[in-house]
């Protein structure tokens, strides 16, 4: 598990500001820790144990499958590159811990043989050459697609019925979503708004992007119900060449009575 290692003066928050730290980012099966003046603090036991857990046991002791760490000074984070078992057809996938934020945050689609950061630029190595990274909106020939989870419940003992969904991103009328997905809690995709489905005006631009959320697909619903539950998911996507952010997402539900 050596491989995942990554070492960097990292920034940290104190009373007088930002300082920087010499720090030691390393996983072994159990967890993922962060070796700083001599104390050492496990980065999953709070929040995201049972996500990185699994994977971190699923890994072999030989050298099988690929490992790599590395440290991101410009966004403060460490990516621990490894197989993750809960992603299917997937070799590896990069889990993303935000210092800034104390927590991990997501994963990157980055597969690198190794990682190195030096003069304010990420590199990545593969196959004989160098990329750099955090430019451009393309990777491995394919362009990038952001995907961002969220829930939602008003309250959560009761029955409700998802209505519509707005998605505040950029400036007004940018940042279109190419996809919104609506899931059970089993991660089940219950039905989807699309450009294929839908047409052109899939998404409407009022206060952000809106749309109605659409009944289940027959695949899940053969009379295609409603979606009524207490809580709801569902998934941004966005695979445009353009900066993609998203500042809120709001659900209109009605009360089942």
């Amino acid at each position: 598990m050596w491989r995942g290692m990554a070492e960097e003066s990292v920034l940290f928050n104190s009373d007088g500001g930002k300082v920087e730290i010499e720090s030691l980012y390393f996983p072994n099966r159990h967890s993922v820790y962060r070796l700083t003046e001599n104390k050492i603090v496990g980065l999953i036991e709070d929040k995201y144990y049972a996500r990185i857990h699994p994977s971190l046991q699923g890994v072999p002791n030989d050298y099988s499958v690929h490992i790599a760490g590395h440290f991101d000074k410009n966004h403060n984070e460490y990516w621990l590159q490894m197989p993750d078992v809960d992603t299917l057809n997937s070799p590896a996938r990069e889990f993303v811990f935000d210092q800034n934020e104390s927590s991990w945050v997501g994963r990157l689609h980055h597969i690198f043989d190794k990682y190195m950061y030096h003069d304010s630029e990420s590199y990545g190595f593969r196959d004989g050459e160098m990329y750099i990274l955090d430019r451009g909106f393309t990777i491995n020939g394919s362009p990038i697609e952001a995907e961002l989870i969220q829930f939602t419940s008003v309250a959560i003992n009761e029955e409700k019925e998802a209505i519509s969904i707005e998605i505040n991103t950029g400036p007004r009328g940018t940042m279109k979503p190419t996809e919104i997905e609506f899931l059970d809690e089993e991660m089940t995709i219950l039905s989807r708004v699309n450009q294929a489905l839908f047409g052109t005006g899939y998404l409407r631009q009022y206060s952000g992007w809106w749309a109605q959320v659409p009944r289940k697909e027959i695949a899940v619903s053969p009379n295609r119900d409603r979606i009524q539950y207490r809580v709801l998911l569902f998934k941004i996507k966005h695979s445009e060449e353009e900066d993609f952010k998203v500042v809120s997402s709001v659900i209109q539900w009605k009360p089942m009575k």
